[in-house]
C-alpha cells in the first residue's frame, strides 16, 4: 500500500499531558501534518466541530471525557463519524488493547513510550488511508496489454505528468462494495 501524505492531512491530538502533546505535535509537524491540539475529550469535540479533521490521535485516560466516550460522542456527530481514531496511551496487556479496539472501532492502539516516531507516523497514516489500496500493475503480465489497449492507457503504463508507474486504486466502501480506478500514486491523476 502506498501512502502519500501532504500538508492537507490534519490531525487532532488529544492528550492531557502537555509534554506528550508537544512531543507528538513536533513529530507530526515534521512529517507535514497540520496539528490541532486538545487537552481532553470535551476540548477535542469543540475543536473538531470547526475543522476538517483527517484523523484523531487520542489518549484513553483523560479528565472530563475519556477516549472511549470521545469516540462514542464523535460517532453521534454526522460531521465527525467517519474520522478515524487511533489511541496513543499505555496499555496493560494485549487482551485489553484488543477489547478496546473492538469496543470503539478505533483503527489502532499505539503503545505510549514504546514505539518510534517513524512507527507513530506510519501507523497513524495507515489509519487515514484505510479503505484505499494501491496495486502496481506489471504491463507485461497476463491480460495487462489487452487492458492497456482496451482503455487507451498508453503502451508504457506511465503517468503523463511525472512518468510514475500507474496503479490500480481500490477503495473499499462502507457497504463493502469496491470502487476501482487507474491512477498515478504520486500525483493522483485519474486515468480511468
Amino acid at each position: 500500500m502506498l501512502t502519500n501524505l501532504s500538508a492537507t492531512n490534519k490531525i487532532l491530538i488529544v492528550q492531557p499531558e502537555a509534554e506528550v502533546r508537544e512531543m507528538l505535535k513536533a513529530i507530526f509537524e515534521k512529517s507535514g501534518f497540520e496539528v490541532i491540539e486538545a487537552e481532553d475529550g470535551i476540548d477535542a469535540l469543540m475543536k473538531a466541530k470547526n475543522e476538517s479533521i483527517d484523523v484523531i490521535l487520542t489518549a484513553l485516560h483523560m479528565p472530563r471525557l475519556d477516549g472511549i466516550s470521545l469516540i462514542k460522542k464523535k460517532n453521534e456527530d454526522p460531521f465527525l463519524k467517519d474520522v478515524p481514531v487511533v489511541f496513543y496511551d499505555t496499555v496493560s496487556n494485549e487482551e485489553e488493547k484488543e477489547e478496546i479496539l473492538k469496543e470503539t472501532g478505533a483503527k489502532d492502539y499505539l503503545p505510549q513510550g514504546v514505539i518510534s516516531p517513524e512507527e507513530i507516523i506510519q501507523r497513524t497514516s495507515r489509519a487515514i488511508k484505510q479503505g484505499d489500496y494501491y496495486f502496481k500493475i506489471d504491463p507485461y503480465a497476463l491480460d495487462a496489454q489487452d487492458f492497456i489497449n482496451d482503455f487507451h492507457l498508453g503502451s508504457n503504463f506511465k503517468c503523463t505528468n511525472d512518468g510514475s508507474d500507474l496503479a490500480i486504486k481500490l477503495h473499499i466502501n462502507k457497504d463493502k462494495t469496491i470502487t476501482a480506478n487507474i491512477v498515478c500514486p504520486v500525483c493522483h491523476k485519474k486515468y480511468l
